[in-house]
């Protein structure tokens, strides 16, 4: 025991570890580099189904033509919540609006057009319908949500599901087809797309900051002011 003593006053690697500073060295050891949360594959392309296994979907689809199919969203994040979805044949197939050039404008022109009919059917009572695609989708392939306004479910639940509709994440058919017949490709900042499901819940009709999610939706419940959309530019 004396030697030991001896050796640690001589050489400072033998002293012994204070324990406060050895329990913090083993906590740092043990942190792992956080990895993110990645949907899996199988999960990632379950749009697919209800284009290859037409009988799988008579439960949720609304209509089927030759180049789209309407279906109920599984997981409606208002009254009405539908996505419509290019058939595999469609030249608009593709992953996400990224994808998307200037050869497809055609395509997505008949495409947007159903999307509106879909949506007049679905107006009733004052009842106000938004058509859109998520800039980062999470799933495959591209799909348009059409979804009413009352977001009215209790599917939606956390600031990324609201955000994802009530920001500029969810990009308009008209704001498409612009960027595409101006530049010929759809760009955007994907980190900054990712910010934006973190930014604070705001009423989608008045603006206003509500501190959680049971809140926002009760003010909702309340909240008549009707959203007015910014004045082109001349």
């Amino acid at each position: 025991m004396e030697g030991a003593r001896r050796r640690a006053r001589e050489d400072p690697s033998e002293r012994a570890f204070p324990k406060k500073k050895m329990k913090k060295a083993r906590t740092k050891e043990s942190k792992r580099p956080s990895r993110k949360r990645e949907i899996p594959v199988h999960l990632r392309n379950v749009l697919y189904r209800y284009l290859d296994e037409p009988d799988a979907s008579e439960i949720v689809r609304k209509f089927t033509n030759d180049s789209c199919v309407c279906v109920r969203d599984k997981y409606p994040k208002a009254r009405s919540h539908l996505l419509l979805i290019p058939r595999r044949t469609d030249p608009i197939c593709v992953e996400s609006v990224e994808d998307l050039d200037r050869g497809h404008l055609k395509s997505l022109r008949k495409f947007h057009a159903h999307a509106a009919h879909v949506a007049k059917d679905m107006i009733s009572g004052g009842t106000v319908v938004k058509c859109g695609y998520h800039a980062l989708p999470s799933l495959v392939p591209l799909h348009m949500h059409i979804i009413s306004e009352d977001f009215d479910s209790t599917r939606l639940k956390t600031k990324k599901h609201w955000n994802s509709f009530t920001t500029s994440f969810f990009v308009s058919p008209q704001d498409l087809e612009s960027a595409l017949e101006r530049f010929g490709t759809y760009t955007q900042d994907n980190s900054k797309m990712r910010m934006l499901l973190k930014t604070p819940l705001r009423c989608h009709r008045c603006r206003s900051e509500q501190i959680n999610m049971p809140s926002l939706k009760r003010h909702i419940k309340s909240c008549r002011r009707v959203q007015t959309l910014p004045a082109k530019a001349k």
